[in-house]
């Protein structure tokens, strides 16, 4: 269930996002506005962002504004990001489809509360940020897919075989499966999809993105 957004005169995300030129405003893909209901109750808490992916800082500056007590980090293969880096936004320099990367990358954050796939949009270097990146994930916290049209273009496959929105809709078979189909599922699919669908609450789909929002600490994973 979304938080209740509380009306204040702090600027939307969008309003940020539109400041600052993201492609994620209205102007652009319009994400903002679906992916604020999960992301406003949490806009003065203090908490780690990933974002895989800079460009031209745009949407590191509207998350730091956006949240002014979080730490943010972000993934990009290109040396020249680290001009971004300031108090609040740390720059990690490396391939984000590399798992020894990524994992060293956790082992600095230890736990996020949100994280943001806006890198390559390979199908191989999603499903691998996905792979080692979802298991740091907070309780009620939230993992996006950005630009999923690429997966539907064969040059973004990389060393993949099939996008990896075929294991974001494997994660959603199973989390609405009962009895035999989802014994079945659950020798089919990869551990780790299967150990992701357990500890998610919802999947929401909007054009071109996917939003994850992982269950409260209360809710133990379904083991069935």
């Amino acid at each position: 269930m979304l938080r209740d957004v509380v009306s204040t005169d702090e600027p939307s995300l969008d309003e940020l996002g539109l400041k600052y030129g993201t492609d994620k405003a209205s102007s652009g893909h319009n994400y903002l506005k679906y992916y604020e209901p999960f992301l406003a109750a949490f806009r003065h808490e203090a908490f780690n962002l990933i974002e895989i992916g800079a460009l031209a800082g745009a949407s590191l500056h509207m998350w730091r504004d956006f949240f002014p007590r979080a730490q943010i980090t972000c993934l990009d293969i290109n040396p020249e990001v680290k001009r971004f880096e300031e108090d609040r936004i740390r720059i990690e320099i490396g391939n984000a489809g590399n798992p020894k990367f990524l994992a060293e990358v956790a082992a600095k954050v230890g736990r996020a509360r949100f994280v943001i796939d806006d890198g390559s949009h390979r199908w191989d270097h999603v499903g691998t940020a996905f792979k080692v990146l979802y298991p740091i994930v907070e309780h009620e916290g939230i993992y996006i897919f950005e630009d999923l049209h690429t997966h539907y273009e064969s040059k973004y496959a990389g060393e993949a075989q099939v996008p990896f929105t075929r294991s974001i809709y494997d994660m959603v078979d199973l989390m609405n499966a009962r009895g035999d189909a989802r014994r079945l599922m659950l020798q089919m699919f990869a551990p780790h999809i299967v150990r992701a669908a357990k500890v998610t609450e919802s999947a929401t789909f909007i054009a071109r993105a996917c939003v994850l929002k992982t269950k409260p600490a209360r809710t133990a994973p379904d083991e069935g």
